[in-house]
C-alpha cells in the first residue's frame, strides 16, 4: 500500500533525486541484467519494481571530473548528469542510462520531503549505442568508493504544483535589489562572461543578426507548435524539444521534407510512452532526445492516444512515420560545462535552433528582456562543507565543487541580434505560452551574455537521423517488401532445384540396381548341368570338363557383393 501511494505521488507531482556532479564522482559497480528486454509499443519494462533475474553481470566504471569516464578494463568514455536527478554513461559501445535513488514523503500541506540517495541506483537501462536499439537491460548499482561522503541530501518540494510550470526541485531563491541598468546586470554576471576568456576562435565571424524565423524571406520555424495535451500538463521540456527537432529537419533538408509544414511531430506520444521523464509531471529536454533515438517520435497521424494516458499507437495505419535523432546532449557534451554565447551562435547558424531551459520567474511573465532575480541555488548547509571539518586529514577531498543550474521551464533559441534598447539579445521562441503570448508576438528578446533567467546555462541539442529514408517512406516500404519477395523466389528455386537433383539420382540409381539385380537372375539360371562346347583355337586340346558350377559360384558373389553396394548407395545417398 506504502509503495502504491508512493507511486501515486509520484505521478501526481515532478519528484526526483536532487544530486550534484561530484556526488557521483568515484568507482561505481554496475549490476546489469543478462536477460534483456524487446521494445513493445515503445515501452520496456524497467523501473524500480522490476527484479533483476539471477543471470548477471558486473561492471566497475569510475567516474571522474568533465565528464570522464574509465572501465577497470581499460575502456575510456564520458558521462554527463541529467540535471540533477541522474546521468548518462557511454563507454565502450553499450550507453548506461541512471535514475538516481530517492524516498519521498508528505512533509506538511505544502511541501514534500525528497531525501536522495546519490550513491544508489533507483533503476536503469543498459543499450547499445545507435539508432533504434532492440534490445534493453535493466540495471541497478551503487557507487562503491566516492571521492566525497555526502550520498544522502534532503530537499523539499512544493506541493500542487499541477497548474504551474514543471519544475525542478529547488530551494526558495535569494532575491536581489530591482536595477534596471545594463551595467548593474553586467556586474552581476561578470564571472560568468569571464568564463572563457582565452578567445582562440578564427575565421570568419557570425553575422552580427541571424533568425531562422526569416531566412531570405522563408521560415525554418514550424508552422504550428506540438498541440499542448491539455490544461494542467507540464510539458514545455516535450514542446520546446519537438519544436526544435523540427526547425531542424527542416534546417537539414532544406524544407523539402513535410516535417514541420504539413506533418507534425507528436507531443503526447513522447507523454504517454516515455519513461525517461515523468510525462505531464515533468522532465528534461535531454529525457526527450533520449526517447527520439531509442523509439523514434511518431506524427501526429500515426499516434492517437487513449483516454486514460496509455502508450497505444495508430496501428490501423502502415507504414508508420517515425522521426530519429542522435547525439543528443548539453552543448558541451557535458551539464555544467558553462556554454559561451559563441558557441550557441555557432551551433544556431550550422544546425538550427537550440533548447534552452530557463528560470520562468514573474519578470519572465512580464516579458522582461533580464530578471532581475538571483537563480542560482541557495547553498545549504547538505551542499557545504562544515567548518569543523576542515582541519581533519580528509577535508580536501570533502570540499564541495559542483555546478547547479536552477530551471524550471525550456524554449528554444532560434537568432541573435542588437538593437538600442536591448543591446545584445537572443531571439526566444516559447511554443508552450506562443497561444497566450502577450510580449508583441511570437518571439521575445532575451539580453545575451549575462546567462539572463539562466538561459545560457543549459542548452542541449539533438541532431536529426534519417533512419531509413523519411523523404520517401513509402518508397522504401514498397522497396523492403519487393526484396523480401525476391529474396523468397531465389530461395524457393534453390530449394526446388535441389529435390529435382536428388529425386534423379535416386532414379538413375534404383534402374542401375534393377538391371543388375536382372542380370543375376539371369545367371542363377545356370545350375542346371550343360554341355559347354567352347570354341577353341586350332592347336589346342579339348578339355572335357564341366565349368557351369564354376562360373556360377564366381558370378553370383560378384552380384551379391554389387546389390549390396548400390543398396548402401541408396541408403547413404
Amino acid at each position: 500500500m506504502l509503495l502504491l501511494c508512493f507511486f501515486q505521488l509520484l505521478i501526481a507531482e515532478y519528484l526526483s533525486a536532487r544530486c550534484f556532479s561530484d556526488q557521483y564522482l568515484g568507482l561505481w559497480s554496475f549490476t546489469i541484467a543478462k536477460d534483456k528486454y524487446l521494445k513493445s509499443n515503445d515501452y520496456v519494462g524497467c523501473n524500480s519494481r522490476a527484479s533483476l533475474s539471477s543471470r548477471v553481470t558486473l561492471l566497475n566504471v569510475t567516474l571522474m571530473d568533465n565528464g570522464v569516464a574509465q572501465s577497470q578494463g581499460g575502456y575510456t568514455g564520458r558521462w554527463t548528469p541529467i540535471g540533477n536527478h541522474g546521468f548518462e554513461l557511454r563507454i565502450a559501445t553499450d550507453v548506461f542510462y541512471v535514475i538516481s535513488a530517492f524516498s519521498a514523503e508528505i512533509y506538511n500541506d505544502t511541501h514534500y520531503k525528497v531525501d536522495s540517495r546519490c550513491d544508489k541506483i533507483y533503476f536503469g537501462w543498459r543499450t547499445i549505442q545507435g539508432i533504434q536499439p532492440l534490445s534493453f537491460y535493466c540495471l541497478t548499482g551503487s557507487l562503491i568508493k566516492p571521492l566525497i561522503n555526502y550520498n544522502v541530501t534532503t530537499h523539499y518540494v512544493q506541493r500542487n504544483v499541477a497548474s504551474k510550470l514543471d519544475r525542478k526541485p529547488a530551494l526558495v531563491p535569494k532575491q536581489r535589489p530591482s536595477s534596471k541598468s545594463r551595467s548593474a546586470r553586467k556586474a552581476k554576471t561578470a564571472s560568468f562572461l569571464n568564463a572563457s576568456s582565452w578567445n582562440l576562435q578564427l575565421g570568419d565571424p557570425p553575422p552580427a543578426a541571424w533568425s531562422w524565423g526569416d531566412v531570405g524571406g522563408a521560415s525554418f520555424l514550424p508552422a504550428a507548435p506540438p498541440a499542448s495535451p491539455g490544461r494542467g500538463c507540464n510539458s514545455s521540456y516535450v514542446e520546446a524539444a519537438l519544436a526544435a527537432m523540427m526547425a531542424r529537419v527542416m534546417v537539414a533538408s532544406n524544407r523539402t521534407d513535410p516535417l514541420g509544414q504539413q506533418t507534425f511531430l507528436s507531443a503526447r506520444h513522447v507523454l504517454d510512452c516515455s519513461q525517461y521523464g515523468q510525462g505531464c509531471a515533468g522532465g528534461t529536454p535531454f529525457e526527450v532526445g533520449k526517447f527520439s533515438e531509442d523509439f523514434g517520435i511518431l506524427i501526429t497521424d500515426y499516434y492517437i492516444p487513449d483516454d486514460q494516458g496509455g502508450c497505444v499507437a495508430n496501428r490501423t495505419r502502415r507504414p508508420e512515420v517515425r522521426y530519429y535523432f542522435s547525439n543528443y546532449g548539453y552543448l558541451g557534451s557535458y551539464y555544467g560545462n558553462t556554454n559561451a554565447q559563441d558557441d550557441i551562435i555557432w551551433e544556431i547558424y550550422r544546425h538550427g535552433p537550440v533548447v534552452a531551459s530557463v528560470y520562468a520567474n514573474a519578470d519572465w511573465d512580464n516579458c522582461d528582456e533580464n530578471s532581475t532575480e538571483d537563480v542560482r541555488y541557495v547553498v545549504t548547509e547538505d551542499d557545504s562543507t562544515s567548518l569543523e571539518d576542515y582541519s581533519s586529514a580528509s577535508a580536501n577531498r570533502s570540499l564541495r565543487h559542483f555546478y547547479a543550474s536552477n530551471t524550471n521551464h525550456t524554449v528554444l533559441i532560434v537568432g541573435w541580434g542588437s538593437d538600442e534598447v536591448t543591446g545584445d539579445y537572443w531571439l526566444v521562441l516559447d511554443p508552450a505560452r506562443s497561444r497566450r503570448n502577450t510580449c508583441g508576438g511570437p518571439l521575445r528578446k532575451i539580453s545575451r551574455g549575462v546567462n539572463a533567467y539562466n538561459i545560457e546555462a543549459e542548452v542541449v541539442v539533438m541532431y536529426w537521423a534519417p533512419y531509413p529514408d523519411f523523404l520517401h517512406p513509402e518508397e522504401y516500404f514498397l522497396t523492403v517488401r519487393c526484396s523480401t519477395i525476391v529474396l523468397m523466389a531465389i530461395l524457393l528455386l534453390v530449394f526446388s532445384l535441389i529435390s529435382i537433383v536428388s529425386i534423379g539420382t535416386y532414379i538413375c540409381l534404383r534402374i542401375r540396381m534393377e538391371k543388375e539385380h536382372r542380370k543375376c537372375i539371369s545367371i542363377s539360371d545356370l545350375d542346371a548341368p550343360q554341355k559347354v562346347m567352347p570354341l577353341l583355337p586350332s592347336g589346342q586340346t579339348e578339355i572335357s570338363t564341366d565349368t557351369s558350377s564354376v562360373l556360377l559360384d564366381s558370378v553370383t558373389p560378384n552380384c551379391e557383393q554389387e546389390e549390396s553396394e548400390e543398396l548402401s548407395m541408396l541408403s547413404n545417398p
